[in-house]
């Protein structure tokens, strides 16, 4: 993640090389871009830390389009005023956070679960022992987030005002079911949800796909569970057009009946010489999802060797696409089974012999497929694998 901090007072100022020295010792996957505005110190500004010439309004238009958390130090009509021109959806606006310059409180004013805020928040407070101030009605009411589960589980949501319905059943105290497809629901994944602590309130059903002619969904729980019972389907991204089987009746499964939750069905593996722009990192990468015909929202992980796990360039491509950017060590890649394209240059260099394959599908938790071999790109290497979706209920 990449964080762009700016203050507006010289208290501000000691409380974000506070912030900064902290998360730089505890949190070394962030990239943290210091900025300040206040004249009264921009002559005296430790290194790293940038002065704001331009109005704060265009500085925050910046950071929102490169997807970048926003932590403002101050006042929160300025913080307001700045982002106003900027939020567009929950689903894809930047997490943005206030914190008073006596660092006493810390408020989380946007993409409090999608974009991470709330767990920001959290963070920044036991940093610096404010109070956070967190207002979205789950969080506060230990609630079950739809939301929150489908960034979790790296499930796109296709009809955001879902979400609200969904959530108002829970806050009503209602259950909700969510239709997952069977191959998600193994003995395994049973088990853990039998642990869940919101197994009284979110009910998981199976389904499995019948039809010919078209793609008819059958709940394996049919006696008990009926179509109009589901509040959240999730789905294959290759089902575009499903339907509820009702006799000798299909009801398409439409956003006017429930919440869509697309599944993010690809992993990138990635390695490359150290230094690699984020302009070369997007060639790359974009050339061979094309390549595949995959949409970079349809990715759920980037994934690499953690020798690269402060590689700018990754990160930075990372954060532009929402995609989470996670590393394995040289043992981790090399217990993973399979046949890699291998290369004694890379292991002496690393202790492995292949990164990119491997590290796809390392990152497949529950198994997968590579459907693209390593390819080379100028001292970049990118494999593609498709992974078998689970439920997950780790809430982190």
């Amino acid at each position: 993640m990449t964080l762009s901090i700016i203050c507006f007072t010289e208290a501000g100022y000691e409380l974000e090389k506070k912030i900064n020295n902290a998360l730089s010792e505890t949190e070394l996957t962030y990239i943290i871009k210091k900025h300040v505005k206040c004249k009264s110190i921009r002559d005296r500004l430790e290194t790293g830390f940038s002065y704001v010439d331009e109005g704060i309004s265009d500085w925050s238009k910046r950071q929102f389009e490169d997807r970048c958390a926003l932590i403002f130090i101050g006042a929160t009509g300025i913080a307001v005023r700045a982002i106003a021109g900027c939020v567009e959806s929950k689903l894809t606006d930047s997490p943005v956070i206030v914190m008073d310059e006596q660092g006493r409180f810390v408020i989380p004013l946007l993409s409090g679960h999608m974009g991470g805020a709330n767990e920001l928040s959290k963070r920044l407070a036991d940093i610096t022992g404010a109070v956070s101030v967190i207002t979205t009605a789950t969080d506060i009411r230990n609630e079950f987030a739809i939301d929150l589960f489908a960034k979790n589980n790296k499930l796109n949501i296709v009809n955001k005002d879902g979400i609200a319905d969904v959530t108002s059943k829970l806050l009503d105290g209602q259950e909700i079911v969510i239709a997952v497809p069977k191959e998600a629901l193994l003995q395994d994944t049973l088990s853990r949800y039998a642990e869940y602590p919101y197994n009284d309130k979110v009910k998981l059903v199976g389904y499995d796909i019948c039809g010919d002619d078209e793609i008819v969904v059958r709940l394996l729980d049919e006696d008990k569970i009926s179509n109009c019972d589901i509040d959240a389907f999730v789905f294959d991204i290759g089902y575009k057009n499903l339907f509820f089987n009702k006799g000798n009746i299909a009801e398409k499964i439409t956003e006017d009946n429930c919440l869509l939750l697309e599944i993010k069905e690809y992993v990138i593996g990635i390695g490359c010489k150290k230094g690699k722009t984020f302009k070369e990192i997007n060639d790359a990468i974009m050339t061979c999802l094309l390549k595949n015909n995959i949409e970079p929202n349809q990715v759920a992980y980037i994934a690499s060797i953690d020798v690269k796990k402060d590689e700018t360039g990754i990160i930075e491509f990372a954060d532009k696409n929402r995609i989470s950017y996670i590393t394995f060590s040289a043992e981790e890649l090399a217990d993973i089974e399979g046949d890699f394209s291998e290369s004694d240059f890379v292991r002496e260099q690393v202790g492995v012999g292949n990164v990119c394959e491997r590290a796809a599908m390392a990152a497949c938790r529950y198994g997968g497929t590579l459907i693209q071999d390593k390819e080379s790109f100028d001292g970049i290497t990118i494999a593609i694998a498709k992974r078998n979706w689970r439920v997950s209920f780790d809430e982190t």
